[in-house]
């Protein structure tokens, strides 16, 4: 892959990554350099694609949180915290976001949660 660009010393949160695009961009990021968080309501789905990123020689951990859960949102952006010290990318992929599921409330607490995933940096 040719280098457009160098992400070396970025870190990168993949949230929804169980998608194959989200999977792809993930793994992409971490091509270019970056160490990716990767962040699924599967832990084991997104062990396999940290996995793999790792086997091709790049720096990944996987996360588990619901994006639909302002509490698991809050958790996981206090756990890549700790794990890499901040973050400069937030790539945000579902595969599967149904908000007609989500009460205005919840709808609120879960903007409102990506908004402090996206604060909660260096």
């Amino acid at each position: 892959m040719d280098r457009l660009f160098d992400l070396t010393g970025k870190v990168a949160v993949a949230i929804g990554r169980n998608s194959v695009l989200g999977s792809a961009m993930a793994k992409g990021l971490a091509a270019y350099g970056a160490k990716v968080a990767i962040v699924g309501r599967n832990l084991d789905k997104a062990e396999q694609v940290a996995a793999d990123i790792r086997h091709h020689g790049g720096t990944a951990q996987a996360f588990q949180a619901d994006v639909s859960d302002r509490a698991s949102l809050l958790q996981v952006a206090e756990r890549i915290e700790q794990w890499a010290e901040g973050w400069d990318i937030l790539l945000n992929t579902p595969l599967f976001l149904d908000f007609s599921r989500l009460s205005k409330t919840g709808k609120y607490w879960m903007m409102n949660g990506l908004k402090r995933l996206c604060a909660i940096r260096r």
